[in-house]
């Protein structure tokens, strides 16, 4: 099966915040794992490295902003 890859929106929807906010805290999500792809100028999303960020922080009990490292982050 192929991977699935999410435009900001679909991104920001999937992790339940705005897209504006999903702008505002992408560098610290990059940082804690969530993967870009880029094809030219279109930049998409990693669904299964947004699924892994929400998991760890449904297992820490804490907001996506204050994630501070994920778990198999490459």
């Amino acid at each position: 099966m192929a991977e699935q890859l999410l435009n900001a929106k679909e991104a920001a929807r999937r992790l339940g915040i705005s897209v504006r906010s999903f702008l505002r805290y992408r560098p610290k999500l990059c940082a804690v794992g969530m993967q870009i792809v880029r094809a030219g100028q279109r930049v998409t999303y990693r669904e299964s490295s947004i699924d892994r960020i929400i998991r760890l922080a449904a297992e820490e009990d804490k907001p996506l902003y204050e994630i501070e490292e994920c778990g198999g982050a490459q």
